[in-house]
């Protein structure tokens, strides 16, 4: 099966050779932020084009070496065009009130019996992922709370957690 998926190898004739001036690598991993800052600063006061590349072998250069850079440079162009007219998500935030009847520390979400939340849902009992550790620290089961669920499209998740009482 690997023979199926290898990279078809062109002839060293038509490899186009790269110039080594304009090749920056760097294998960094202490200190690896600052190094990538120096790097960035070098990358943009010379006006290279980048990338970010982990894991990369020598064959993963040596085949990126053969891409067709034109054909790239399309693709990339149609990216950032189609990314420029995209539409933007608001995000939408309502007022939960509900009661805690079950936290899972190890997925960061709690299982609450929910009254209806104007706008978005009729009452029902629901799983809630909450983001923040600390949010997530002020959930106990019993416990009657107030929260702001933010929506994002299909993804929502919980915060400003107000614990208001015991559960009804």
């Amino acid at each position: 099966m690997a023979a199926k998926n290898k990279p078809k190898s062109r002839p060293a004739s038509t490899r186009p050779i790269p110039d080594i001036r304009e090749i920056f690598a760097v294998h960094v991993q202490t200190n690896e932020l600052k190094s990538r800052m120096e790097m960035t600063d070098i990358v943009n006061r010379r006006r290279m084009r980048h990338a970010h590349m982990v894991n990369i072998n020598r064959q993963i250069m040596l085949d990126g070496m053969r891409a067709d850079f034109l054909k790239v440079d399309r693709i990339s162009t149609k990216v950032v065009e189609t990314v420029r007219c995209a539409k933007q998500v608001q995000e939408k935030r309502y007022t939960l009130t509900g009661d805690v009847l079950s936290v899972d520390p190890k997925g960061q979400t709690a299982n609450i019996k929910g009254d209806k939340i104007e706008g978005w849902m009729e009452a029902m009992t629901m799983e809630y992922p909450v983001k923040d550790k600390s949010e997530f620290a002020k959930l106990s089961v019993g416990d009657r709370i107030s929260a702001t669920v933010f929506v994002n499209d299909v993804n929502y998740h919980i915060g400003d957690i107000k614990v208001t009482g015991k559960a009804k």
